[in-house]
C-alpha cells in the first residue's frame, strides 16, 4: 500500500520527480512540515492533503488561496484515479497507482514538444503538430476529442490540428505556435508555458489565475480565473525595467465568459519607494466566448523604472470564468512631452486616461490618481479620466452618477517637511467653517478646497460640489510620510488642480494689508475679519498665512482680556446691588462688541450685555417695590399728623413715577 500510490511533477525545477503517497496518507504545501513542500507562491502553506484508505486515494483541499484542481476543475474534495492532473496553485502533477497501469511519461515542456513540420496557409497561421498518441492521452483528461491532419505543402509535410475541449469556451478554437513579439520586456511567462512562475496572484483576492491548457490560444497552456458571484482575481506578471521618455504598450489576447469581465492594467512601479505603485487599466471585456486583443499605453512617468502588465478578473453579477494568452509590454517612442506647467508634469496614463501621476522635476507629489467606481479597492472599476490643461493647472473631468471616488497618493515631498519631520499645515481643507489643518488621517464632509504642500510645492484640489475627504496612513515601500485619500464626489463631474497661485497670492497680499490698517485704527473686528478671509480663501502662501495666525490669536487674546475684566465688574455690581456700575459695565461692553465686531470676542460681549440687562431689570423692580412701600408709609404718617395737603403732593408723586405699583397699602 505504501509504495502503491505516488505524485509526480509536471513542471517547474523539480520536473520529472516521483513522491510516494505513504502511510495513511500526506500532505502538500509551501510551509516546512509539509510531506511534498512545494516552494511555490502559488501554494498556499498547507494547500491539500492526500488520504488513504480502503477506497484508494481522497484529495481534500485544505481552503487554499489558489484553489486545487483535478483536470480543469477545481475541486474541495474528490477521488482520484490514475493519470490524473491534479494542480496545487501553479504546480501540476500526475496521481500514479502502479497497480492500474504504467505510469504516463513526463509532460514535455514546450521546447521538446514535437515542433513544427510545416506552414498552414489557411488564415496564415503557424500551428503545432502533436501526435496523434497524445492526442487521445490529453482526451482523457480535458480534450473531448482532436482531429489530426497531415498534409504536404509545396512537397514538404505540414500539419495542424483543431481541438474542441469539455471545458472550453466559444467555439473550436485553433492551436497557434507561441510567437515572439519583438522588444517584448516580459522575458518571461508571457504565453504562460512550463509553470508560468513569472505571473503571481494578489494574495487578497477571493480568487485565482491558475494555468489551465484550456485557458491557452496559443503553445500548451493560459491562465485561467473561475469567479463566482462577488468573486475577483488578479494576477500580475515580473517587474520589467523601463526608461523614461519611452510608452510602454501593453497587449494581451483576453477571454471572458458567464458573468464576467475582464480588464488588463499597466502598472509602473519604483524599485527605491520614490513613488507608490500606479496602475492604469483598458476598458472591461465583456463576456462574448471568443479571444480579443486588450491594450494599455502609457507615458513611462519620470521616477518610474518598472512596469508589470496586470490581468483582473471580475464578476458581474454572477459566475464566470476570464482567460489571457501571449501577453508582451513593449517601449516605443513617445510622440509627445505630458503636458507641462511651470515645472509641474502631468502623466495621463492610458489611452483613453484612467490614471494620472504629477510630477515636478526630480520628484513624484501625487501618484495612483484614479477616479474609481463602486469602492476604492483594486477590484473597483476605474472611470475615463479626463484632462484639460488650463492657465493656472488643470481640470479632471471624473464624470457624473452616484457612488465615484477620486483616490490618489499624497506623496511625501507635499506633506513631510525637513528631516522627516511633519510639517505643520501642509495638508488644510477650506469648507463649511472655514480652513482647517490636519495630520495625514483624517475625515471632514462638506470640504470645497484641498491644500497641499507649500511654498513652490504646492497643489490645491477645489471640488465643484462639496465632497467628504478621507486620508489614511500609507506608506509606500521604503518610503515614509505619504497618505491615501479619498474624496467621495458629489453631483459635480470635475476638480480643478490648481498648480499656480499669483493671483490668489496678489489677492491675499491685499487682504493682510487691509488687516494691518484696520488694526492701526482700532478697527480690531475689521482687521480680524480681513485675516479670516486670508486664511478661508487664500491659504497659499505660509508667509501671510502665519502672520494671519499670529495676529488673530493676539487679537483674539486681547479681546477676551478685556472681557475677563468687564465680567468681574459685572459680578462685583451683582454682589453690591449697585446699578451705576451696571450701567457702566454695560455701555463698556457695548464698546468693546463695536471695536471686535464679527470675531467670538463680540459674541463674548453681546452675552454678557444681555446677561447685565436681565441683572439690571430685577435690582431696578427690587429697588421700586422698596421705594412705593417707603412712599406709601410717608403717607400715611402725614395723614395721621392732619397733613392731608402735603399727603395727596407724596401721592399724586408715586402714581406718576410707579403708576400701578403705587396701588395697595396707604
Amino acid at each position: 500500500m505504501q509504495n502503491r500510490y505516488a505524485l509526480r511533477f509536471e513542471n517547474g525545477e523539480r520536473r520529472g520527480e516521483t513522491i510516494p503517497i505513504t502511510g495513511s496518507g500526506i500532505s502538500v504545501g509551501r510551509k516546512p512540515g509539509n510531506a511534498i513542500q512545494v516552494l511555490d507562491a502559488s501554494v498556499s502553506g498547507r494547500h491539500a492533503e492526500l488520504v488513504v484508505d480502503a477506497g484508494g486515494v481522497l484529495l481534500r483541499d485544505l481552503g487554499s488561496t489558489n484553489g486545487t484542481r483535478v483536470g480543469a476543475e477545481r475541486v474541495s474534495e474528490q477521488r482520484l484515479a490514475h493519470a490524473d492532473q491534479v494542480l496545487f496553485g501553479n504546480v501540476r502533477m500526475v496521481f500514479l497507482d502502479t497497480e492500474v497501469g504504467d505510469a504516463p511519461g513526463p509532460a514535455s515542456p514546450p521546447s521538446e514538444v514535437a515542433g513544427l513540420a510545416g506552414t498552414a496557409q489557411d488564415a496564415g497561421e503557424a500551428v503545432r503538430t502533436v501526435s496523434a498518441e497524445r492526442v487521445a492521452r490529453s482526451g482523457k483528461r480535458s480534450l473531448v476529442g482532436g482531429i489530426v491532419l497531415l498534409l504536404a505543402v509545396g512537397g514538404a509535410a505540414g500539419a495542424w490540428f483543431w481541438f474542441k475541449s469539455s471545458g472550453q469556451r466559444g467555439p473550436t478554437h485553433t492551436v497557434r505556435l507561441v510567437e515572439a513579439v519583438e522588444g517584448n520586456l516580459l522575458a518571461a511567462g508571457y504565453s504562460f508555458e512550463g509553470d508560468g512562475g513569472a505571473w503571481t496572484n494578489d494574495e487578497s483576492a477571493p480568487a485565482a489565475f491558475n494555468s489551465e491548457p484550456t485557458a491557452r490560444r496559443s503553445g500548451d497552456t493560459g491562465l485561467e480565473a473561475s469567479v463566482n458571484p462577488g468573486e475577483w482575481a488578479l494576477s500580475r506578471s515580473a517587474v520589467a525595467t523601463v526608461s523614461r521618455g519611452r510608452v510602454l504598450v501593453a497587449n494581451a489576447w483576453v477571454r471572458a465568459s458567464g458573468g464576467a469581465d475582464a480588464t488588463l492594467g499597466l502598472q509602473f512601479e519604483s524599485s527605491t519607494g520614490a513613488a507608490a505603485p500606479t496602475l492604469a487599466w483598458s476598458k472591461p471585456l465583456a463576456s462574448g466566448g471568443e479571444f480579443e486583443a486588450l491594450e494599455v499605453r502609457a507615458p513611462v512617468p519620470t521616477i518610474y523604472d518598472g512596469a508589470r502588465v496586470v490581468v483582473r478578473a471580475r464578476s458581474t453579477g454572477s459566475a464566470g470564468a476570464v482567460d489571457i494568452d501571449d501577453a508582451s509590454l513593449v517601449a516605443v517612442a513617445a510622440a509627445d512631452e505630458p503636458p507641462t506647467i511651470d515645472e509641474f508634469q502631468l502623466f495621463a496614463l492610458g489611452a483613453p486616461p484612467t490614471a494620472a501621476v504629477l510630477h515636478k522635476i526630480d520628484r513624484e507629489l501625487i501618484s495612483d490618481l484614479v477616479v474609481l467606481q463602486g469602492g476604492v479597492g483594486i477590484d473597483a472599476r476605474a472611470l475615463e479620466l479626463g484632462i484639460e490643461k488650463r492657465e493656472n493647472g488643470f481640470a479632471l473631468n471624473c464624470g457624473k452618477g452616484a457612488g465615484r471616488t477620486l483616490a490618489l497618493r499624497v506623496e511625501a515631498a507635499l506633506v513631510v517637511g525637513g528631516e522627516g519631520t511633519q510639517a505643520t499645515g501642509r495638508v488644510a481643507t477650506i469648507g463649511t467653517g472655514g480652513y482647517r489643518t490636519h495630520s495625514v488621517e483624517f475625515t471632514r464632509e462638506g470640504v470645497t478646497s484641498l491644500v497641499l504642500g507649500s511654498g513652490k510645492d504646492q497643489v490645491a484640489l477645489a471640488f465643484t460640489t462639496p465632497a467628504t475627504l478621507h486620508g489614511q496612513p500609507e506608506a509606500a515601500p521604503g518610503q515614509a510620510g505619504g497618505f491615501q485619500l479619498e474624496a467621495a464626489l458629489g453631483d459635480g463631474e470635475q476638480v480643478l488642480m490648481q498648480l499656480v497661485f499669483r493671483t490668489e497670492r496678489d489677492a491675499a497680499q491685499a487682504l493682510a494689508r487691509s488687516a494691518r490698517e484696520a488694526e492701526k485704527e482700532g478697527k480690531l473686528g475689521a482687521a480680524l475679519a480681513a485675516w479670516a478671509d486670508l486664511r478661508d480663501k487664500y491659504p497659499f502662501e505660509s508667509t501671510l498665512l502665519g502672520e494671519a495666525d499670529a495676529a488673530r490669536g493676539r487679537l483674539i487674546a486681547q479681546g477676551l482680556a478685556e472681557m475677563r475684566d468687564l465680567r468681574q465688574r459685572a459680578d462685583r455690581a451683582r454682589f453690591l446691588r449697585l446699578v451705576d456700575i451696571f450701567w457702566r459695565t454695560k455701555s463698556a461692553a457695548q464698546l468693546t462688541a463695536s471695536k471686535y465686531q464679527g470675531s467670538e470676542v463680540e459674541t463674548e460681549a453681546l452675552a454678557l450685555i444681555d446677561s447685565i440687562q436681565g441683572d439690571l431689570s430685577q435690582l431696578e423692580a427690587d429697588l421700586d417695590r422698596a421705594e412705593v412701600k417707603r412712599l406709601q408709609g410717608m403717607v400715611s404718617a402725614l395723614e395721621t399728623q392732619k397733613s392731608p395737603k402735603l399727603a395727596q403732593l407724596v401721592r399724586d408723586y408715586l402714581s406718576e413715577r410707579y403708576g400701578s405699583h403705587a396701588g395697595g397699602d396707604r
